[in-house]
């Protein structure tokens, strides 16, 4: 099992428009059984991580969405599980000020010229947004999560290919860009079908508690 290392950054975004989420679930959810499922068939696809039940903190009238620049994403804890390496990440509010985040990231892996290597697809699991007070430290690897952090997801499967170093960068809705580590390692899963490409799922934030 692949172990990441445990590499923090900060990005810089355009800074979106300041509107508040509606205090309940986002408004667009796009129901799972309308979305397309990857067509690999070699394994069934993943299972979040069991969390705790929990209640949606309602965002107060007037909060803007975070900005890129403003948020910590730290990496915690690995596991593997149904052939796949799973690596959880904790979204931490830098900035002075509460903000919230939603919806699901897309991670993207890319080489020295910019291309992809491999991007996350996302499986559309439904998710409320996650207030994000100011002054909470950044979990390290092995803490315990609190809530005021968003946690999320990314499962890694497939990984036949040769180690590759690359540009890692994750996209948060309604946020921005947060560059992770560059020229760094892509994390690999068991490799179930020989000459087949890696694949990587993403699972919306959540409200911490891991």
């Amino acid at each position: 099992m692949f172990a990441l290392f445990g590499l923090l950054a900060t990005g810089c975004g355009s800074q979106p428009a300041e509107r508040p989420p509606a205090s309940s679930a986002p408004s667009a959810i796009v129901p799972s059984a309308s979305v397309a499922r990857p067509t690999d068939t070699r394994s069934p696809a993943p299972t979040q991580t069991p969390q705790p039940t929990r209640t949606p903190v309602a965002i107060p009238s007037g909060t803007p969405s975070c900005r890129a620049s403003d948020l910590v994403i730290s990496n915690l804890a690995g596991n593997g599980a149904t052939g796949a390496i799973v690596e959880a990440f904790a979204i931490t509010n830098g900035s002075a000020a509460a903000c919230w985040v939603r919806g699901t990231p897309v991670a993207r892996f890319s080489d020295a010229r910019g291309v992809a290597i491999l991007t996350s697809s996302d499986f559309h699991v439904r998710a409320d947004p996650v207030l994000l007070p100011p002054g909470l430290a950044q979990p390290g690897a092995d803490d315990y999560v609190t809530r005021g952090h968003g946690i999320f997801e990314l499962w890694f499967r497939n990984g036949c290919d040769e180690e590759h170093h690359a540009t890692f960068a994750i996209t948060i809705p309604d946020t921005g860009e947060v560059v992770m580590w560059r020229d760094g390692p892509i994390p690999a899963g068991r490799c179930d079908s020989p000459g087949s490409p890696p694949i990587l799922f993403a699972y919306p934030i959540i409200d911490g508690i891991y």
